[in-house]
């Protein structure tokens, strides 16, 4: 009976709460080139990477136990100094494995990806 009180006073009150935010790292690469990508639509400029752990996402949504939906978003590290701010949250816009589009690579491989962010450099860390 105890228990079932406390769970309930605890979905009442998580009601009120703002949500925790919740890091996990999915995966880190390293950049190995910068490419400048000038298509029809708009100028990007796309990271050539090497996944060195875990997997990198174009667009990946979790669901938290209570039922929350979390995206994932990248950033970016230059010597261990983070680059991009918090508050940018930046995402996947493009994601591919040689010239195919991909919705994710894994440890290991190299891939192409584009954040719309613009003060990347060869040797940054970028982690998912």
């Amino acid at each position: 009976v105890i228990y079932t009180l406390l769970d309930e006073a605890k979905d009442l009150f998580a009601a009120h709460l703002p949500p925790v935010p919740v890091e996990k790292v999915h995966g880190s690469a390293e950049v190995k080139a910068v490419y400048n990508i000038n298509n029809k639509k708009d100028a990007e400029r796309i990271a050539g990477l090497e996944v060195s752990k875990g997997q990198l996402f174009l667009d990946k949504t979790i669901s938290t136990s209570d039922g929350t939906a979390l995206t994932c978003h990248y950033r970016i590290l230059r010597n261990g100094n983070l680059v991009s701010d918090k508050s940018e949250m930046l995402r996947a816009k493009s994601l591919r494995h040689f010239k195919e589009e991909v919705t994710d690579v894994r440890r290991g491989d190299e891939c192409g990806l584009g954040l719309g962010f613009e003060d990347i450099q060869e040797g940054d860390t970028i982690e998912c």
